[in-house]
């Protein structure tokens, strides 16, 4: 913040003279009795505005659209009050920062987990219930990191902000499908729109938990073999999934192995195991070493290292899921072909002959698409005051 600089005022003492006898004609006196008009009584102008309130509304809508029939749904159709104070911790370069709320005034929703979206709309209450003591944040910078008019959300404990996500920018072009955000200084009026697709993984869902993953070594196991396999195909790219169930048994643990089956087909297999609660209990992919990761593929993948995943998973009475998918996309075709065994009870290996209760494989979805595609669409505005 600059400051005028105060003007220095330098005194010049008179010097006086006398020539010849004192003659009070010619005698100068000069006093100063000029006054200084030039006291600096400017006030700084320059100073920033502090924004010490925010109220507004926002109105927000998620449709879902149907993976296979292409039919759009509204699922979320919520207007909210919105309240901002101000917030003191971390924002880095913002003009402004506020300690969110926001009130639902009408929900006309049919969907689940309409309020889950707080990065979006502002709702603390997913906060309140997951994570006591957060809430949500909204920024906003002229500029910042190359973007103008910055608008952002974040989340915070009342010390720093955690992770501010870039919901619009004002004039910077390619940002997002749709999305404009307008600051206006002297109305002290904010407003933005924001149209996004979301992306939902179907037939996964963690519940909240933790589900254990090969990634890291946990569940890293040689190639199991059993009476029952399953094989198909899926894309490449990862866009479509095969979908499996067995019966669990609530005494036996069941081990699931996934190998490729041809040089042309070959691919890096990722899986999912869901419980009778349809929630993902394990994942698991290789990609290192199989004593850590999983077993040598019968047909490696075009990825270094590539190897194939086995999983095990407790005993568990109840229908299970299994989830077959490509990837990373480092398939050698565009199709990635596999085979499938599920087995109950001690580790059958190579060669070994599988017992009799290994359990019988359903396919339930052959192709499917990975994932939902829904389109949200947001639209705010309020007004600021300023500290006086």
């Amino acid at each position: 913040m600059s400051r005028p600089l105060r003007a220095l005022l330098f005194l010049t003492p008179l010097l006086l003279s006398a020539c010849g006898d004192k003659d009070t004609e010619d005698t100068v006196e000069e006093a100063d009795t000029d006054t200084d008009t030039d006291t600096d009584t400017d006030t700084d102008t320059d100073a920033d505005p502090v924004y010490d309130s925010f109220t507004g509304e926002l109105t927000f809508q998620r449709d879902n659209n149907d993976p296979i029939t292409g039919k759009s749904e509204t699922v979320c159709d919520i207007n909210y009050a919105l309240a901002g104070s101000p917030y003191t911790g971390v924002c880095d370069e913002c003009d402004f920062a506020f300690k969110m709320d926001a009130q639902p005034t009408t929900d006309n929703s049919t969907g689940e987990g309409c309020r889950d979206l707080w990065n979006y709309t502002f709702d603390n209450q997913f906060l309140d219930e997951n994570y006591p003591g957060f809430y949500t944040t909204m920024g906003f910078t002229s500029y910042a990191r190359g973007h103008e008019d910055l608008f952002q959300s974040g989340f915070s404990d009342g010390g720093s902000s955690y992770g501010w996500n870039i919901l619009a920018v004002g004039y910077y072009a390619g940002y997002g499908p749709f999305q404009s955000v307008t600051f206006d200084e002297s109305a002290l009026t904010l407003a933005w729109d924001i149209e996004r697709t979301l992306s939902t993984r179907l037939y996964y869902d963690t519940c909240g938990g933790d589900p254990i993953s090969d990634t890291y070594g946990l569940q890293g196991s040689e190639q199991y073999f059993s009476s029952y396999v399953g094989a198909g195909y899926v894309d490449c790219d990862g866009s479509t999934i095969d979908v499996w169930t067995f019966e669990g048994d609530e005494k036996l643990p069941t081990y699931v192995s996934v190998d490729t089956v041809a040089k042309d087909t070959a691919f890096l297999p990722l899986v999912f195991i869901n419980g009778p609660d349809e929630c993902t209990e394990a994942i698991a992919y290789a990609g290192g070493e199989p004593d850590s990761y999983g077993f040598a593929c019968s047909f490696p993948s075009s990825a270094p290292d590539s190897h194939c995943p086995s999983v095990m998973i407790a005993p568990g009475k109840g229908t299970y899921q299994v989830r077959v998918q490509s990837f990373a996309d480092v398939c050698v075709g565009k199709t990635a072909g596999y085979e499938m065994s599920v087995r109950q009870g001690p580790e059958a290996k190579k060669g070994e002959e599988p017992v009799a209760h290994d359990p019988e494989l359903v396919l339930l979805q052959d192709e499917y698409p990975a994932d939902q595609i829904d389109d949200i669409v947001i639209s705010g505005s309020g007004t600021l005051t300023v500290e006086e």
